[in-house]
């Protein structure tokens, strides 16, 4: 993986043809542009259901990188009973499948948050009902990766 953050290249691939971002898209530059992985993990620690939303904004690129930060902070302990930063990794996996099908690395890191979340729902903290189940949510997920590939 990369250590060096998104420069401002990165971010300008999705602009629409005016040349200003688009707005989800600047809350998300706002919030990680120039951001660390380590830095941004510390923000998915602080609020993780609030900073992913960012994650399904982001260009290619961007998302690469900080996605990476995102799978850090659901496998480290910091995230036990963080149900909804769980379940969220689920919809952003589901949106941004193409993406993260363009890169080998980030599947093997996106497939490692997946076995975890399966094999540990109540870890989380993430009810069945309320929730889904997550076993089934990642067997869809890896279906999408790989029909994106």
């Amino acid at each position: 993986m990369n250590d060096i953050p998104p420069d401002l290249s990165k971010w300008g691939q999705s602009r629409p043809p005016s040349g200003k971002p688009m707005m989800d898209e600047g809350h998300a530059f706002h919030h990680f542009f120039g951001m660390t992985l380590e830095q941004a993990e510390q923000m998915f620690a602080e609020n993780a259901l609030y900073y992913a939303e960012d994650l399904m904004w982001m260009p290619g690129a961007c998302l690469q990188y900080y996605l990476v930060a995102f799978c850090n902070y659901l496998l480290s302990n910091a995230s036990i009973g963080d149900s909804d930063g769980a379940s969220s990794f689920f919809t952003i996996v589901e949106d941004q499948s193409a993406a993260i099908a363009g890169n080998h690395d980030l599947i093997a890191r996106v497939d490692d948050v997946l076995s975890r979340l399966e094999a540990k729902q109540d870890w989380y903290d993430a009810s069945v009902e309320i929730y889904g189940d997550f076993g089934e949510l990642s067997r869809k997920c890896r279906k999408l990766i790989q029909t994106a590939r």
